[in-house]
C-alpha cells in the first residue's frame, strides 16, 4: 500500500469523497463515479492505423470452450465442409470487430 504521509492508512482525496458518504448515498456515489469513468474512456486507435484488417492471420492464442460449444463447432464443420479452426476464426473475427465498432461509436 502506498505511503500517504504519517497516517499510512489514509486514502487519496478522490477516494475519501466516496468513503465519507454513507448508506444508499455511498452506492449512488460509487455508481456515478463508475459511469463517469466509462463515459470518459479514451480510445486510442493509433495502434490500428497501420494494420490491414484483411491480412492473413499470423497470431494464435488458446480459447477454452465447453463440450457443448465444441460439439456445435464439430457439427458446423461437417455442414460447411470447413475446418473447425476456420469456422472459429471467422466467427471470432466478426464478433470482435462488431464489439469494437460498438465501443468506438
Amino acid at each position: 500500500m502506498p505511503n500517504y504521509g504519517k497516517n499510512k492508512t489514509a486514502k487519496p482525496a478522490r477516494a475519501k469523497k466516496l468513503f465519507n458518504v454513507s448508506g444508499h448515498d455511498k452506492t449512488a456515489a460509487i455508481e456515478a463515479f463508475g459511469k463517469g469513468a466509462i463515459k470518459n474512456t479514451i480510445v486510442n486507435n493509433s495502434k490500428l492505423e497501420n494494420l490491414n484488417p484483411s491480412e492473413k492471420a499470423k497470431q494464435t492464442f488458446t480459447v477454452p470452450i465447453n463440450e457443448y460449444d465444441l460439439t456445435i463447432l464439430r457439427l458446423l464443420k461437417d455442414i460447411e465442409d470447413r475446418s473447425q479452426r476456420k469456422i472459429a476464426e471467422r466467427l471470432f473475427s466478426k464478433a470482435l470487430r462488431e464489439l469494437w465498432a460498438k465501443q468506438v461509436v
